[in-house]
């Protein structure tokens, strides 16, 4: 039970009766089974919610994982063109305009600093096809090592393309 347990079958049971020592084992081992089970149907559910809600307002989320400089995204392809693993930090810093480096780059040196804990900004980014989107980002440090240096920056992003482009006509 406890192999078929470790390759994620939950439905296996130690099935011991009695008293003894081993069949109170066998039943604790049940339980938490049991509850294990709970908790991955609630896992599963909240990660379809989440999913829902970031599709149904057509945001998008990032989670950089800093040390292995590794970028994992979700709905930026409809956003800009790059798909999952095309960008890392450096292809991102380097898709910016360059009017908006200075000023997203202080916000985000401040908040890998531990200044400010969160920040959110508008942008404009090169995208695949050619032509700058806006963005808005709104980005926060999610994990910082024993010694506070931040290890993971997560953040969610926004096309605000058509808002500033009808702000620029009024």
């Amino acid at each position: 039970a406890a192999s078929c347990l470790a390759a994620g079958d939950t439905g296996s049971r130690a099935s011991l009766s009695g008293h003894d020592e081993v069949s109170l084992l066998g039943k604790a081992f049940d339980e938490m089974a049991d509850t294990l089970a709970s908790e991955r149907s609630r896992l599963q559910l909240s990660e379809e919610r989440f999913k829902f809600a970031l599709e149904g307002v057509a945001d998008g989320l990032w989670d950089w994982d800093i040390p292995d400089n590794r970028v994992y995204s979700h709905n930026w392809t409809p956003i800009n063109g790059y798909g999952e693993g095309e960008l890392n930090f450096e292809v991102w810093t380097s898709l910016i305009h360059p009017e908006d480096t200075v000023t997203l780059q202080a916000l985000m040196t401040q908040c890998l600093g531990g200044e400010i804990p969160s920040y959110q900004v508008e942008y404009r980014m090169l995208a695949k096809d050619g032509n700058y989107r806006w963005i808005s980002s709104r980005t926060m440090v999610a994990a910082r090592d024993q010694a506070g240096k931040p290890v993971r920056l997560i953040g969610t992003h926004t096309d605000i393309t058509r808002r500033k482009q009808e702000e620029a006509l009024q």
